[in-house]
């Protein structure tokens, strides 16, 4: 599986660049979505800004657990529907989110250039964070500036930037809050609520079910860390 992903990373990579180049030629809208696997991301949105691009950006921050169990049920998922998947150990997980303060900051800029342009970060998570939520959104109103803006919370519930703990901003003499620091916050918070921590009991539980039906596709570092996360909330 990983031998065909080789392949099929570097011609998704190849098309899009061509698919980029059109687009900046034509004057093409760009809709895209993107994980952090590579630093190289951060070159498109210079590239974007030089070509006169209005942004719109959302990222979506996750507790790392949360991702990595995730990415082990997608691949459960993905085997059992017979589709092409790969599994993600720790440390390649955490290799990827090592790319987001780069790529993170060259978006933001970007976002920084163009009057109109705006960023907004979620969190994604377990229970009521399952369908993400708002944390917060900026507005680009002067080229170099982005304002903080009120976002409606996962309950519909206004919330006004006076009241929000968490920004997005850059303004002259004020002190630079960034997508990053707030993206990173999350990242690697604990998964610290009970019923949080409950749940992901219960998801490793059932991943440790589907797995042995799926005979020897599933590598053996996946069992390990199921379990280990298993031990970890159930006694926490």
């Amino acid at each position: 599986m990983l031998h065909a992903y080789e392949h099929t990373e570097a011609f998704v990579r190849a098309v899009c660049a061509k698919i980029f180049e059109k687009a900046y030629t034509e004057k093409y809208s760009i809709i895209m979505e993107s994980a952090l696997d590579s630093a190289d991301f951060a070159a498109f949105p210079p590239m974007a800004v030089s070509a006169g691009y209005q942004f719109e950006v959302h990222v979506v921050a996750c507790k790392k657990e949360f991702t990595h169990l995730s990415t082990i049920t997608r691949g459960l998922k993905s085997l059992q529907d017979k589709q092409l998947e790969r599994f993600l150990n720790l440390s390649e997980l955490e290799a990827s989110l090592g790319n987001a303060q780069t790529v993170l900051n060259a978006f933001e800029e970007a976002c920084a250039q163009k009057v109109g342009s705006e960023i907004t970060l979620y969190e994604r998570g377990f229970g009521e964070l399952k369908n993400r939520k708002v944390v917060c959104r900026s507005l680009c109103d002067a080229i170099g500036q982005l304002a903080p803006q009120s976002v409606l919370d996962h309950k519909g519930t206004t919330v006004a930037v006076a009241d929000n703990p968490v920004a997005i901003e850059r303004a002259p003499d004020k002190t630079s809050r960034t997508c990053y620091a707030a993206y990173n916050s999350i990242v690697n918070a604990e998964v610290s609520l009970r019923r949080d921590r409950r749940e992901m009991v219960w998801d490793c539980q059932l991943a440790l079910l589907d797995a042995p039906r799926l005979s020897n596709q599933v590598p053996g570092f996946v069992y390990t860390d199921l379990v280990s996360y298993v031990i970890k909330h159930l006694h926490h």
